[in-house]
């Protein structure tokens, strides 16, 4: 049985690991989330929960989400790719589905 606070709490752990210790200090007194590079989440991803790449968009700040799913939609996870090639884990969770794309039809 998967628990939800599972992948999160892993994936936390290993981005910690893999930049090499703690961020720096948050502001504010807000937590900060580890950061590693992209290459390095995605295949942690695949190995770990034969999640792939399903979505990409651009911010206006000029950095990427990327959206990454099992194939049977078991797990997900959405990172946010930062305009150094560094990445954030945003959420992860279960229970993707991708509803029927319908386009919009302009407004009259």
């Amino acid at each position: 049985m998967f628990l939800p606070w599972i992948l999160p709490v892993f994936l936390a752990g290993f981005l910690l690991a893999a930049a090499g210790g703690a961020p720096g200090a948050a502001q504010d007194g807000q937590a900060q989330a580890p950061i590693s590079p992209r290459d390095a989440v995605a295949r942690e991803l695949l190995e770990r929960h034969s999640e792939r790449s399903i979505g990409l968009g651009v911010t206006n700040g000029g950095g990427v989400f990327e959206l990454f799913a099992a194939a049977g939609g078991e797990t997900w996870t959405l990172i946010l790719i930062l305009p150094d090639g560094r990445v954030m884990v945003i959420e992860a969770g279960e229970d993707w589905s991708r509803p029927p794309f319908r386009p919009m039809e302009p407004s009259a």
